[in-house]
């Protein structure tokens, strides 16, 4: 199996979760999705749910629609995959966090963009303890929503 991520966070999120099938980074929705469909193999392309969708996007079909956080789509003919976050990364671990008052008073995330700050480069996602003990926090949630996505995974 192959995955594809759209940004440097998706990468690091799939390393944190421990999952380290064949993964790579091609930043952008359009590349994920087209090297997606070029796949021979199974493959999982991970983007944001974008209000913009490139043409491609007829060719899945939703496979759950109750989760509204995660969007789980399946190619019409493949086993090909997408896994849209909503709103996007940074958004949806920003929700998550507020959801479940992850968010300590002194916490220099006070909003997405300032979540933005620290996935948009890959050394600082790495040294970042606040941002790794906030992914740490929502790991250990009784039903933690990345239980959902390593599910999706397996």
């Amino acid at each position: 199996m192959n995955i594809i991520t759209e940004c440097y966070a998706e990468t690091y999120l799939l390393k944190f979760l421990e999952y380290s099938p064949r993964h790579q980074n091609k930043g952008g929705m359009s590349k994920v999705i087209s090297r997606v469909l070029d796949s021979d193999i199974i493959t999982i392309g991970v983007i944001d749910n974008d209000i913009m969708r490139p043409k491609s996007d007829d060719r899945f079909m939703i496979l759950d629609s109750s989760n509204r956080d995660l969007l789980f789509f399946k190619h019409k003919q493949k086993e090909l995959y997408l896994v849209k976050q909503n709103p996007d990364f940074e958004g949806w671990i920003f929700n998550i966090s507020k959801k479940h008052n992850l968010l300590p008073k002194n916490t220099k995330f006070k909003s997405v963009r300032d979540l933005k700050d620290v996935t948009k480069h890959e050394i600082k996602l790495r040294r970042d303890k606040q941002f790794n003990d906030l992914l740490k926090s929502i790991r250990a949630l009784e039903n933690s929503p990345f239980n959902d996505l390593r599910d999706f995974f397996k």
